[in-house]
């Protein structure tokens, strides 16, 4: 129980280095356009993109993206997306689609299972 509470005191100092974007585009430089915590997408589904920006190298040959949907605080798993990316990338983005409104979770880690981003965002449906 100590480790727990331990780890969950921890978890923000290692996630500080890190900045998490939910946006409409990503520029050639990682700039996110449209950033926001909410957006309205219409009935058959749309996407957004999920930027991630590093304060040094990610150092893995690939990422994984955990889509929870929270409900009243609880996490339901929605969707694992795995993505090559280039271990000398300081940021890197990917494009998701969202068929259901509703808040969601986003986790991402290394190929080593390190949490190396964390975000929520809100899905509104026209």
């Amino acid at each position: 129980m100590k480790l727990l509470a331990l780890l969950i005191l921890l978890l923000p100092f290692q996630l500080s280095s890190q900045e998490m974007f939910f946006c409409e585009a990503v520029d050639k430089s990682g700039n996110a356009k449209n950033a926001g915590k909410e957006f309205t997408i219409g009935s058959g589904g749309g996407f957004i993109k999920i930027l991630l920006k590093l304060n040094k190298e990610v150092g893995s040959n690939n990422v994984i993206y955990d889509v929870y949907k929270v409900d009243n605080g609880k996490e339901f798993y929605n969707n694992t997306i795995r993505m090559d990316i280039n271990p000398a990338l300081t940021w890197f983005y990917k494009e998701i689609t969202f068929f259901k409104g509703g808040e969601y979770r986003v986790y991402i880690y290394d190929e080593r299972d390190k949490l190396i981003g964390l975000g929520e965002v809100k899905i509104n449906i026209r």
